[in-house]
């Protein structure tokens, strides 16, 4: 019941025999390529729901057989790299216009409320082709509809961290080994949850990467800033991704090509919120306004002032 659920038929009467279980066709345990049969029906189905707990069962089941079992961690991981079978609830946060005006950054030290583990929910499956993630630094991804990118801490516990990131790999064969963003700076350090001596295996990849890199965060921002509306609200998120680099920068935590791809990409692309409501770019010429009075001088010229929560210290923000 724990690993299918109520997806299936179960029999009433209680059938003491193996042997009349075998004439009869009815499986009296389930197997690792039953469950997989059965994830990837679920992956296709358009009305398929269920639980955070369910899922958990199923992937730890996954997990136990993956480590006991070369030939079944073989299997499994093929059906993944394959298959969308990664299963998230569905990202409720829509954002009404009353809820725009109230603008709170995002917490480093502390994570939204996740769902209860045992309600039932519309969700999605991901796949190798994704962009998932297993923690957030600036914990916006998961708090905006922007993004197809996902972090899974929030509904799975670091008891499958070993699963998602270490049994769930691929090498550097499968299609879609390499990401798009393999070529420009990845995660900073391995988190402290995995070992300061984790590193992925060499020439394999993780269906689900540790952290976003430096070029998902970029990417993140380029989602934000197509929103077709912009408001506080959105602009907060983008400062988050903004501060989240600053705080490893003044730390001296981002390695030097990290900083030259940020400041490259800000040069081109237009991810800077400012306080005309606008997003610009480093060419268009961005200044931080630590005077109000004075600022409101120039209200009527094209300078560009970089949006900061009413909360925000402007020189922190530099």
């Amino acid at each position: 019941m724990q690993l299918l659920q109520d997806n299936v038929p179960y029999l009433e009467a209680s059938i003491k025999s193996t042997s009349m279980c075998t004439c009869l066709g009815i499986q009296t345990s389930v197997t690792v390529p039953m469950l997989l049969t059965f994830l990837q029906s679920w992956s296709r189905s358009r009305s398929f729901a269920t639980s955070i707990q369910h899922m958990t069962h199923v992937y730890e089941y996954l997990h136990w057989q993956m480590v006991a079992d070369p030939a079944a961690a073989a299997e499994v991981r093929a059906a993944f790299i394959a298959s969308k079978l990664i299963w998230l609830p569905a990202k409720q946060n829509s954002i009404s216009a009353q809820q725009a005006d109230s603008v709170v950054l995002p917490d480093a030290d502390s994570h939204p409320e996740p769902p209860r583990r045992s309600q039932v929910l519309q969700g999605q499956f991901y796949g190798a082709a994704d962009s998932l993630f297993m923690k957030d630094h600036t914990h916006v991804i998961e708090e905006t509809d922007a993004t197809s990118m996902r972090v899974l801490v929030k509904f799975y516990s670091d008891d499958l961290h070993a699963f998602f990131l270490e049994q769930l790999v691929q090498s550097s064969g499968y299609p879609h080994a390499v990401s798009a963003v393999a070529s420009t700076p990845s995660s900073i350090t391995p988190p402290h949850f995995l070992g300061p001596d984790w590193a992925p295996l060499p020439g394999h990849k993780p269906l689900v990467s540790v952290y976003p890199s430096t070029a998902d965060y970029i990417q993140l921002l380029t989602d934000l800033a197509a929103q077709p509306e912009p408001n506080d609200h959105i602009f907060g998120q983008a400062m988050a991704v903004l501060l989240h680099w600053s705080r490893l920068i003044t730390t001296a935590h981002m390695p030097g090509q990290d900083v030259e791809y940020i400041q490259q990409s800000l040069y081109r692309l237009s991810l800077l919120p400012t306080l005309k409501g606008r997003w610009v770019s480093l060419a268009d010429g961005v200044v931080i306004r630590d005077d109000e009075e004075l600022g409101k001088a120039f209200d009527a010229q094209p300078v560009h002032f970089l949006w900061l929560s009413k909360d925000a210290d402007p020189q922190n923000s530099r």
